[in-house]
């Protein structure tokens, strides 16, 4: 048996040791405290056994420093396949903890640590962290009846002071890769303002020139030339409206986004984007239709709104086959006024009607998957609502509400 020791001095200085250990590694700190135990109980070694999922074992992550452990590692006894029936295995599947003063007649004892380690006393507690089973602590001694029940307590209460230590440095483990990515994020959005900005300038010149080369030599161009320079067109409208849904990503990511309200007919900033999107839905044939009867009076940010309407055409421009149509129309109510975007496509399936509004989800035919979350927010701060309907083969709408804002002096 374990010498008696001086009252409970043994357990405090076990517990201060034990406190005493930083809790920044794992495996150091299952080391260090493995050790402590292996002093306070007199122990021949002490194993802290951790579960690998990898590989379905149990592997002695913490492991005292005593010749009996080094021979344990030398041997290559420090790890234990779920499929071996021994005792180390069984606390660990049954959360019954073990406890033996004659292993070598103990048949679920591993041979080879009662002959390889002389190992002749074992006690096994189950290590529990967060109420999740994630191993064994074990002490085991080449002494005869070398523990007692009050030494299985103490291990015991020590596997519950390791969950808290464990579950320490996972927190801590996670606050740090936290800091990472948000420092990550922070780098890959300015990242991408950046290159947003820069490629603004050459991309703005380059939109003036092809315009003005349209406007002064259509005529003298041959077809296929003329043709070449449309498609030239067309791809510069489509990277421009990448380019500003980046930026727009970026100020509603950072909570810089503002807006520069004032009243307006919401039917300017709908006729805008037509402008600019027409050219690309002629280009695969698809017939647009605009039907805008009244007026559609609101307050709001004229070039953040069209870049919402850019957005939902251009989206009904992707999805929507060629040869199809794209529906346009704005109505007014008492309170409020309503623009809706309408395709001919396959439509979304209703999980995705959501969906389809969270950054980067991307459905099939393209797109950055940065759009529709932008509409949302851009909806959102002028005080309206965005949301999306559709059913199998109908096609999808998308129907944008914004608060109504009468003009002082004007009829209704």
């Amino acid at each position: 048996m374990t010498e008696v020791r001086d009252g409970q001095d043994w357990l405090f200085e076990a517990l201060e040791r034990l406190l005493q250990i930083p809790a920044t590694d794992l495996a150091d700190a299952l080391k260090q405290a493995a050790q402590v135990m292996t002093e306070a109980l007199s122990a021949g070694k002490v194993d802290a056994y951790l579960y690998d999922a990898e590989r379905s074992e149990l592997v002695a992550v913490g492991v005292s420093s005593t010749p009996m452990a080094r021979r344990e590692q030398a041997l290559s006894l420090d790890r234990f396949p779920l499929t071996t029936g021994n005792r180390i295995v069984e606390v660990y599947r049954t959360g019954e903890p073990y406890w033996t003063g004659q292993a070598d007649q103990d048949p679920r004892v591993s041979t080879r640590i009662k002959g390889k380690l002389g190992v002749r006393s074992m006690i096994a507690v189950p290590l529990d962290v967060s109420g999740e089973r994630r191993g064994v602590l074990a002490a085991a001694s080449a002494q005869p009846e070398a523990f007692s029940a009050a030494d299985l307590r103490f291990l015991q209460a020590m596997a519950q002071l390791m969950a808290v230590v464990i579950e320490r440095i996972h927190l801590q483990r996670a606050r740090a890769e936290a800091v990472q990515l948000a420092e990550r994020d922070r780098l890959r959005a300015d990242f991408l303002a950046t290159l947003s900005h820069d490629l603004q300038t050459p991309l703005t010149a380059l939109r003036a020139g092809l315009g003005l080369l349209a406007t002064s030599v259509r005529d003298r161009l041959q077809p296929n030339e003329q043709e070449l320079l449309e498609s030239a067109r067309h791809n510069v409208e489509r990277l421009r409206i990448r380019i500003d849904n980046l930026l727009t990503a970026h100020e509603v990511e950072a909570g810089t986004l503002e807006l520069e309200p004032i009243a307006l007919d919401l039917r300017t900033a709908i006729e805008r984007a037509v402008t600019v999107v027409h050219p690309l839905l002629q280009e695969r044939g698809q017939l647009l239709e605009v039907h805008l009867p009244e007026p559609l009076p609101i307050v709001g940010d004229v070039q953040r709104l069209e870049g919402v309407l850019l957005d939902l055409l251009a989206n009904a421009h992707r999805h929507t086959p060629e040869g199809t149509r794209v529906m346009v129309s704005g109505q007014a109510a008492t309170s409020e006024v309503r623009v809706t975007v309408r395709d001919t496509g396959p439509g979304i399936p209703a999980a995705e009607l959501e969906a389809v509004f969270a950054p980067f989800h991307r459905r099939a035919g393209g797109g950055t998957g940065l759009g529709l979350a932008n509409v949302r927010a851009i909806v959102a701060l002028h005080g309206g609502r965005v949301w999306a309907e559709s059913g199998p083969g109908q096609g999808a709408a998308f129907h944008v509400v914004l608060p109504r804002h009468d003009i002082e002096g004007e009829p209704r």
